[in-house]
């Protein structure tokens, strides 16, 4: 039951909300090697809201 509350939460949010990057700052894809991999960089987005 989690799982699917997680993918109905998520799915929200990205229904709901209009996301986008920081004014001024490109998308890093560098990673990170480690036990897991992770971005070198952090992502930053602005969630603005949607009008329906």
């Amino acid at each position: 039951m989690g799982v699917r509350l997680l993918q109905l939460a998520l799915a929200s949010l990205v229904y709901h909300f209009e996301w986008s990057l920081d004014p001024g700052q490109e998308l890093d894809m560098d990673e990170i090697f480690g036990i897991t991999l992770m971005k070198q960089q952090p992502l930053v987005l602005i969630p603005k809201l949607r009008k329906l």
